[in-house]
């Protein structure tokens, strides 16, 4: 199968210690910073004034505020995290007034977040304002979720504990109903998004004042703004340059599995109950497209009207439909779904997502693209239709493509740990496994608990040979995820690899029981109960993916070989010629076609299926040997002895390809 794949306390005292130079003392806190306090003891009271006099330069997400707590911050020291208020829609507007809508005002939107929900229209005042992009992205990326929003992450992949995170940092910019979330649970939203959903803050839609860009904003009301924007100072002030904003990284998709790299784990998603037959949603008018037409100079847009929303809440509809499909391996009506969300929203980049997903969970790399393509076409700043986009063009082959995704995210923003693990993976799909370490280990240094990094750093590590390293990293991943079946499916095949029989058949078991439908996983599981001589449980799991696939090359192959040990003859070259007719070029099958025609005693039609099967592959020592064997039973001793002396030569370390050679020639010439 093929391999894609504690001094802190001590310096940190030390840092304590030696006071830092007065400049360094007036920074604001690094998130890694306010982490090492929280170990050091100082996430109390104490610490509390610390961050209150420094600030941060970071947006404390929920994750993290779980975390701290875990290491033992108290509530005084968390508060001070969050310490002041969300800006106002008035707020924002006079701080583009007063010169303030550039880097240094994004970085404060982004610490301290916003109590509305802005629309594309209030957006577009914004930059008639002069803001600029910096402090554009910084109001978007604080924006409320809506019912689409939450049900189309979920569907596109992102994991239930993400999509919590989301909404509770962000809030949400719609009445949330026990019918929405019911829809939410049936596309795979767990307890924690659906708590998440009923406590989360509701904010208000944005509205465009009339003079939203001609009215001199009130110097006391600049001085309003500037004193509760805190670490933002007027223009003619000197800023140190901020730190770029870390938004949450979405949950890693599943990777692409391609044959030149392993497929990259991924958070399974739950499973969902029977689709209820539930009667067509009634038709509503179009959303305006994001971006698209403005309204007439003078005139305030409705904000969020009734339409709209009854719009939004038919398009969440169809998206937790599909979600619920795409769960339960419906693709094509997943597809559909997602259609008709687009019919009456053609301008959602986030359901464009979702059939992205949907199409690469197929392997059709090519609509995966031009969904992919298309949502970021609408969202040219969204990092997760940069990553989709990459996973798809590493789907097909395109390595080249998918690093130069990845590497725009890292543009967008430097601290995505998703982006580097990404990256990883596109290293070493071009066999790079030296430059997939570094780009794991550099998402882990900031994200630790990401287990998509983890298990990617596990493929790594397998395909240089250090598979107790590799194990290590993958018990570490399912600690962080224990329900993730492709990472029990990678350790199941390191197991495997340092002969751990039994450890690899629970391992794939345990991710079959997540994942019944993975087709890597009944492999797997086939090949190790193959190992342990259980034939009759090898053809089981080789029929089941049949059964999913039935046009596997590969798979019919491994069923004639279990065949063939198990001694069905017939069968199994019944098996080899299934696999050969769907690809001539399976090396493979032609060998194994070879040695089964062989014992049937057609020993021409047995050589010319072995020369084929080294003509394909020149250089395999146990083709070789294989056909020296057909040779010496038809009595050709010379060429049998060549035969064996190519296998011993690529393979000196086989003695049965070195003990023919010596077999051979102690024997007389006939």
């Amino acid at each position: 199968m093929n391999l894609r794949k504690i001094l802190t306390l001590i310096v940190l005292a030390m840092g304590l210690a030696i006071a830092p130079p007065f400049r360094a003392q007036d920074k604001p806190f690094t998130q890694q910073e306010i982490l090492d306090m929280v170990k050091a003891g100082l996430g109390n009271d104490q610490g509390a004034q610390m961050v209150l006099k420094r600030g941060i330069d970071f947006e404390p997400t929920a994750k993290f505020i779980k975390r701290l707590k875990s290491e033992g911050a108290k509530d005084p020291f968390l508060k001070s995290l969050r310490a002041n208020e969300p800006f106002t829609q008035d707020e924002v507007s006079h701080m583009v007034k007063a010169g303030l809508g550039d880097d240094s005002g994004a970085a404060t939107i982004t610490q301290r977040g916003l109590n509305f929900t802005p629309n594309e229209y209030y957006l577009d005042s914004l930059k008639q304002a002069g803001a600029k992009d910096s402090f554009i992205k910084a109001v978007r990326d604080k924006t409320a979720v809506n019912q689409v929003q939450v049900v189309a992450d979920l569907a596109s992949d992102t994991s239930t504990p993400d999509v919590s995170d989301i909404v509770t940092d962000r809030g949400v910019s719609f009445t949330v109903r026990d019918e929405y979330l019911q829809e939410v649970r049936n596309a795979g939203g767990g307890d924690e998004l659906i708590a998440a959903l009923k406590s989360a803050k509701l904010k208000p839609p944005s509205t465009v004042s009339t003079t939203a860009t001609s009215d001199k904003p009130k110097p006391g009301k600049i001085k309003s703004i500037l004193k509760k924007a805190g670490s933002v100072h007027p223009p003619s002030a000197p800023k140190a340059p901020s730190a770029p904003s870390a938004p949450s990284a979405p949950s890693a998709p599943s990777a692409p599995s391609a044959p030149s790299a392993p497929s990259a784990p991924s958070v399974s998603a739950p499973s969902a109950p029977s689709l209820p037959s539930a009667p067509s949603p009634p038709s509503a008018p179009s959303l305006p497209s994001a971006g698209g037409a403005k309204p007439p100079k003078g005139e305030t847009p409705a904000a969020e009207s009734d339409s709209t929303q009854a719009t939004l809440d038919i398009v969440a509809f169809h998206v937790a439909q599909g979600a619920q499909f795409k769960i339960k391996g419906q693709y094509p009506d997943a597809e559909k779904e997602f259609h008709e969300g687009l019919s009456l929203d053609p301008s959602n980049a986030d359901v464009y997502l979702a059939l992205a997903a949907t199409e690469g969970r197929q392997n059709k790399w090519d609509d995966d693209v031009t969904a992919a393509r298309q949502a970021l076409k609408l969202n040219p700043n969204s990092e997760k239709a940069h990553l989709m986009l990459g996973m798809a063009l590493g789907g097909k082959g395109d390595w080249d493509g998918e690093e130069n995704e990845d590497r725009e995210v890292l543009k967008i923003n430097p601290k995505s740990d998703a982006a580097h693990a990404y990256l990883g993976v596109a290293l070493g799909g071009k066999k790079d496994w030296t430059g997939e370490i570094t780009e794991e280990r550099e998402a882990l240094k900031i994200n630790p608990d990401s287990d998509f990094a983890r298990a990617n750093l596990g493929i790594a590590l397998m395909n240089k040979g250090d598979w107790d390293g590799a194990i290590a990293e993958y018990h570490k991943a399912l600690e962080e995820n224990p329900k993730s079946d492709l990472i029990h499916d990678s350790l199941a095949d390191a197991l495997m690899h340092k002969g751990d029989l039994d450890g690899a058949v629970s391992e794939y078991k345990q991710a079959l029981r997540l994942n019944p439908s993975s087709e890597a996983s009944h492999s797997g599981l086939a090949a190790a109960l193959g190992a342990k001589q259980d034939w009759d449980g090898a053809m089981a799991e080789d029929r089941e993916v049949l059964r999913l696939n039935p046009n596997n090359d590969r798979v019919h192959t491994n069923l004639g070989d279990a065949l063939r040990n198990n001694g069905n003859w017939n069968d199994a070259a019944a098996e080899y010629r299934g696999a050969l007719q769907l690809n001539p070029n399976n090396d493979s099958a032609h060998a194994g076609l070879g040695i089964v025609l062989v014992v049937l005693g057609n020993l021409d039609a047995a050589i010319a299926e072995k020369r084929e099967a080294l003509r394909l592959s020149p250089n395999n020592a146990a083709f070789h040997a294989s056909l020296g064997d057909a040779l010496e039973q038809k009595g050709d001793r010379a060429g049998a002895l060549q035969e064996y002396r190519t296998a011993a030569t690529l393979d000196p370390k086989n003695s049965n390809y070195q003990q023919n050679c010596e077999r051979l020639m102690l024997q007389p010439n006939p």
